[in-house]
């Protein structure tokens, strides 16, 4: 970007601005978690180009991978301050937090995407989450738990390679959502901590912003519904644009639930 360039010379963002905290979205979500094992790393594709080639992976100054439990999820926002829209994202497991020693690890998403431009926007300068743009398709099923046969997720230049690629399938008793869940029930601390994430120069067209002054979020997000659970099979990740995990088998699912994220303290 040229610096020489005055404030009012550039294009004003044509973003909706929706600032934390959200409450009590609408969403239909798909998660599958798994243990992980810190000595194995991180897989590729954890991380995407952007951030890749910041601070944001460095270990030495955003704290080293410590392992505890990876998760995949999949949402479909019915509503949200930005409308509705699709997101996958990719929690490998903790990290510490190198502001407060090596005892303190938290969670953190290093892979993310949404089909919304100002989801992509508001992600970042709310909460330093890295989203990036991508395409979804979700496939109708004929059955309704779950609602979906096939979910596949590609990059907006080459929708027909897609680099997510899932069956769903509903098992006998268990698909159809009756089992309470919610994050509260969870004995463990969930809080979501994300280091600074740099910023597009062509932010102002594409949402990849930047964060303010280098600051640190900590993020606290709520789910809560009803569950049940599917067979799923297929790709998933490429081990490029999303790692490729061998994670087939079966997957919680929950309709209607409510999603909210903020802020720790707001």
């Amino acid at each position: 970007m040229d610096e020489s360039l005055e404030t009012s010379d550039l294009p004003e963002p044509t973003f909706n601005p929706a600032p934390s905290p959200w409450h009590d979205i609408r969403a239909q979500v798909f998660f599958s978690f798994a243990r992980a094992n810190w000595a194995d790393g991180l897989p590729q594709g954890s991380y995407g180009d952007l951030e890749a080639s910041a601070p944001f992976s460095d270990p030495e100054k955003s704290g080293k991978f410590e392992g505890g439990f990876s998760l995949c999820m999949i949402v479909r926002y019915l509503e949200s301050p930005v409308g509705p829209y699709d997101e996958i994202l990719w929690a490998p497991g903790l990290f510490q937090d190198p502001r407060h020693g090596e005892s303190v690890k938290r969670y953190r998403i290093t892979r993310i995407y949404v089909s919304s431009v100002d989801s992509v926007y508001n992600g970042r300068r709310n909460w330093n989450i890295p989203k990036t743009l991508a395409n979804f398709e979700f496939v109708p099923s004929n059955c309704p738990h779950p609602p979906y046969r096939q979910i596949r997720v590609s990059h907006p230049d080459t929708p027909e390679q897609p680099f997510v690629s899932l069956d769903f399938q509903p098992i006998a008793l268990t698909s159809r959502p009756l089992f309470p869940i919610s994050t509260s029930y969870i004995p463990m601390n969930l809080e979501i901590v994300m280091p600074p994430i740099p910023g597009s120069d062509n932010w102002r067209e594409n949402g990849l912003v930047g964060s303010n002054n280098d600051e640190w979020r900590s993020v606290q997000v709520d789910i809560s519904g009803k569950a049940g659970m599917v067979r799923v099979g297929g790709e998933l990740g490429d081990g490029d644009s999303f790692p490729k995990l061998n994670w087939n088998g079966l997957w919680f699912w929950l309709d209607n639930a409510k999603l909210s994220c903020m802020n720790v303290g707001e």
